[in-house]
């Protein structure tokens, strides 16, 4: 089995991250070890039902495959040898590859976003207020993991889903949490414009007490530097390790808010091409609106998504501002042995909001492969992707792509998050949150 060496890559920045966490000396020994229950005496709290919003952790197989492709960076010219079968060249070597990585998710769970006045040091020993908007979350491992094994011949790798925190391979740095947190969200300008703000967390030690005892969580709270040390890998599965991501001078207007959270898997894709090529992380988006003004005390955030009104015109208006994923095209390779399919990946169908068209699906209905359905293909298939052809098996959804060397692969549309049904959107299932693949952060 070939561990891919690209699952090092979204690892880079938590292990300089890490290193950094070592040797940072935070001076707050008196804070309780996030392997510790709450104990009586810190004056927490057992949270009650329906307080937390979970999030179970779901991996998808594919996640843990990468399908024949070439390999970045290798340069391996094709050539016919003289002595030896051309599959022993490097070029025959590398090309037709499956690769498979080991892939990992905590669970994580939250509680909706809130607002406090807190104080906060001053270099000359001073205090001043500050708002700080914040989220407490949790964070657990589940021992529910993808990794590889294989079968009793040795000839083939099947998924286990199950496979323990500490067994997977520690290239891919299992167990550590480095939390990246994003608050974005939109401010209403008098002219009735908006205009959309991002906001980075920040740490705050000073305000993490001034939180939990807010929060009634005394002693439980870690911020997210603090939260990048536990070795989850090391611990039970039981142990709940809780923490806060915290925002600072967050505009008291801000309305269609979301958090966007990294860290939660080490589960990636590569998007782009050539120069651009870029690696997109998997990335948990969680939804909020606020009714009422611009103040943040009386007006708390709810979780959620407000469907206020089932005109298009609304509706669009809530697909751009929480940046809703839209349908895209699901690529298989049919398997000429056994008619099986193989799933290569995944091609945004890019749908323009304002006339609720995609040129791509109307290029696909008409007989035309897309140029960038042409180049995905090319670059995992090779020669095999030359001189396509397309056939609509159900025109609007489905397709079948032809090679002249006789592959087939077929091609369906897929929502994620919305589609459109005749004039309307369609949200498809509950929006509180949803995962992603974006750039890091």
């Amino acid at each position: 089995m070939l561990r891919k060496c690209e699952a090092l890559i979204p690892m880079l920045v938590g292990l300089a991250f890490f290193v950094m966490v070592e040797t940072l000396e935070r001076g707050q020994s008196n804070r309780a070890s996030a392997q510790e229950g709450p104990a009586e005496e810190t004056g927490s709290r057992t949270l009650a039902d329906g307080v937390l919003t979970v999030v179970p952790p779901h991996i998808d197989v594919n996640e843990g495959v990468v399908y024949p492709r070439p390999f970045a960076g290798l340069n391996s010219p094709n050539y016919t040898p003289k002595h030896l079968p051309n599959s022993q060249t490097l070029a025959g070597r590398t090309t037709g590859v499956t690769r498979y990585r080991d892939t990992w998710q905590l669970e994580f769970a939250f509680k909706e976003l809130r607002y406090l006045e807190v104080k906060l040091p001053l270099p000359d020993g001073n205090t001043q207020a500050a708002g700080v908007c914040y989220m407490i979350y949790r964070v657990r491992n589940l021992d529910q993991h993808l990794s590889f094994q294989a079968n009793e011949a040795g000839a083939e790798l099947s998924p286990n889903v199950a496979t323990p925190l500490a067994n997977l391979d520690p290239s891919t740095l299992p167990g550590r949490f480095f939390p990246a947190f994003q608050l974005e969200g939109w401010i209403e300008e008098p002219n009735g414009d908006y205009v959309q703000r991002a906001y980075r967390d920040r740490v705050l030690p000073a305000a993490i007490p001034q939180i939990a005892a807010a929060e009634k969580m005394a002693g439980m709270l870690l911020d997210n530097v603090e939260i990048a040390r536990v070795d989850l890998a090391k611990v039970d599965s039981s142990v709940e390790v809780w923490g806060v991501a915290t925002w600072l001078d967050v505009d008291p207007r801000v309305n269609f808010a979301s958090v966007s959270v990294q860290g939660l898997s080490n589960a990636f894709q590569v998007g782009g091409s050539g120069e651009s090529t870029k690696n997109e992380v998997k990335t948990l988006q969680i939804n909020f609106w606020r009714p009422g003004d611009s103040n943040l005390i009386e007006s708390q955030f709810r979780l959620g998504i407000a469907f206020e009104d089932e005109k298009a015109e609304r509706q669009q208006q809530l697909v751009q501002k929480y940046r809703l994923p839209g349908p895209e095209l699901v690529i298989d390779r049919i398997q000429p042995e056994t008619g099986a399919p193989t799933r290569l990946g995944y091609v945004p169908a890019e749908f323009n909001l304002e006339n609720r068209q995609s040129a791509i699906v109307q290029q696909l209905d008409g007989g035309e492969v897309p140029q960038a359905l042409a180049e995905f293909i090319a670059k995992l298939e090779g020669p095999a992707a030359e001189n396509l052809t397309v056939t609509a098996s159900a025109p609007g959804s489905r397709w079948i792509v032809a090679g002249a060397d006789g592959k087939t692969w077929t091609v369906g549309l897929k929502a994620l998050t919305w589609e459109f049904n005749g004039e309307k959107f369609q949200f498809v299932g509950p929006l509180d949150y949803f995962w992603d693949f974006r750039y890091i952060f």
